[in-house]
Order: structure tokens, then C-alpha cells, then sequence
């Protein structure tokens, strides 16, 4: 998992909220 991905999964994530 690089680090690029980790950050498009939080904004996923934050968007899901």
C-alpha cells in the first residue's frame, strides 16, 4: 500500500462520513 493510496482511502473514507 503506498503512500499515495493511503491518502486517496482517507479522503474516501472522509467523504463516506
Amino acid at each position: 500500500m503506498s503512500l499515495q493510496a493511503c491518502n486517496c482511502y482517507m479522503l474516501y473514507t472522509n467523504h463516506a462520513v
